[in-house]
């Protein structure tokens, strides 16, 4: 029986290159932007203002330049989440042992996760509590919620 490998992409100093892991899974490719090791970033903050277009009349809204990567595998790892980890994979799998009214499974049912003032009051402090729960974290800020609607083909006549 073979395995197939999967590819988590890492980025380290100017280079970035794959992570090689083997279990069997069935797998999809995808496409990923990365953030380019510019020399500039070393000395420049990076950064993203999300106003409108022409709401900074002669500024710029975002010194960042990724790079498109194509093709990338990814694999479903269930079964196999506490294989990876935030240090060495860039992400890892979080499940709230906890279970009570405050925890972020319970926090919010799924109908409301279109009102994001719902989702900033109840979810937020929820999530904070997992990652800082999850990560030993003495301090967690979620400091932007953005909502994304689904899109919605049109048929047509």
């Amino acid at each position: 029986m073979s395995c197939l490998g999967v590819h988590v992409y890492f980025n380290c100093g100017s280079r970035i290159g794959p992570l090689v892991l083997g279990f069997r899974r069935s797998s999809t490719l995808a496409s990923f932007h990365y953030l380019l090791p510019l020399e500039e970033y070393k000395t420049v903050k990076r950064f993203h203002i999300n106003v409108p277009r022409g709401g900074i009349p002669g500024g710029t809204h975002t010194n960042e330049v990724s790079g498109e990567y194509h093709n990338i595998p990814v694999h479903d790892i269930r079964g196999h989440e506490d294989e990876f980890s935030l240090d060495q994979h860039g992400f890892q799998v979080a499940r709230d042992r906890n279970r009570d009214t405050e925890a972020a499974l319970n926090a919010l049912p799924a109908e409301s996760f279109n009102d994001s003032n719902l989702v900033r009051e109840k979810y937020g402090p929820a999530m904070e509590a997992l990652i800082r729960n999850t990560l030993g974290a003495e301090t967690v800020r979620i400091v932007l919620v953005a909502l994304y609607q689904p899109l919605i083909m049109a048929r047509r006549c």
